[in-house]
């Protein structure tokens, strides 16, 4: 599987357009404002959810290097839960952080030998899987010179 080649064929769908401007927008940032973290909760055909803290909240996890403490203050927003979470932090740093996709998991599991039982969308995730998660895509990133959010990307949108 080439996921550098599968990629470049999936620049041109629109879905890819859509992240790739939300990526532009916010990456790097030091917080998300609480429109910003609604429009994430649309990317994902999720409601919207007031998040009047979403500035303070969200700068204090940013800020964090501690892994638990950002999933521990994001998921103080209302409607994120651990894959929300996820989705939060890779667009604020796709070099380091991944999307929790079932459909991912279960393409690591049978595409590059990932050690893990195969899970859906109603499956529960923590820390310590999200972490072994992202060690999987981030040693597939590293092959092939992409980022870890570009990896999970394809591996989510190409089975």
């Amino acid at each position: 599987m080439n996921l550098f080649r599968i990629l470049s064929l999936m620049k041109k769908d629109d879905e890819y357009r859509t992240r790739e401007k939300f990526l532009t927008k916010l990456a790097g940032r030091e917080y998300l404002s609480e429109e910003e973290v609604n429009e994430l909760f649309s990317y994902k055909h999720l409601e919207y959810h007031a998040n009047p803290d979403a500035r303070k909240i969200t700068q204090k996890a940013f800020a964090s290097s501690d892994l638990g403490e950002k999933f521990r203050l994001l998921r103080r927003l209302n409607g994120v839960g651990v894959i929300m979470t996820s989705t939060i932090l890779m667009f604020q740093n796709p070099n380091r952080y991944a999307e929790l996709n079932p459909v991912c998991w279960n393409s690591l599991i049978r595409n590059f030998g990932f050690k893990a039982s195969e899970k859906d969308g109603r499956s529960d995730y923590g820390i310590p899987e999200y972490t072994t998660y992202l060690e999987a895509i981030k040693s597939i990133a590293d092959e092939y010179g992409m980022k870890i959010g570009e990896v999970e990307y394809v591996l989510s949108h190409s089975e």
